[in-house]
């Protein structure tokens, strides 16, 4: 399954688009928060760029919880998971809690959200989710 325009749109809004590299944290990155090799200093993007960018590292996530969740999800609730993984990093979310929880069939495997950093994020995710 792949992200909707929606989850994009979402994640768009959490991401500041930055066309020039900068330090996030400990990593350089560009676009939306995207990470790599190839971001070096002084490196700049165009918008359409970023954008691209984005839906790529969105697919790499798709392709990590396709192989990490076997249970049926809707595209609401797909577009939450890729937007946490977006921001914690497919191999987090592929060893996540959140995870675990979903294949068991937990209930309030939602709930797993709220134990992520960024707390206003993780409230419209867990939402999203619901």
């Amino acid at each position: 399954m792949q992200i909707s325009n929606r989850g994009l749109a979402l994640i768009a809004g959490f991401e500041a688009c930055v066309l020039v590299s900068f330090m996030d944290k400990t990593n350089r990155a560009i676009g939306f928060s995207h990470h790599g090799v190839e971001v070096v200093p002084g490196l700049t993007w165009t918008v359409d760029q970023s954008i691209a960018q984005m839906i790529s590292d969105c697919h790499v996530c798709s392709v990590v919880l396709e192989r990490a969740i076997h249970v049926p999800l809707d595209q609401t609730e797909w577009d939450a998971l890729i937007s946490l993984a977006y921001n914690i990093g497919s191999g987090a979310i592929a060893r996540s809690q959140i995870v675990r929880s979903l294949n068991v069939g937990d209930p309030a495997a939602d709930d797993q959200f709220l134990l992520y950093e960024n707390l206003g994020r993780r409230i419209r995710e867990r939402d999203l989710f619901r």
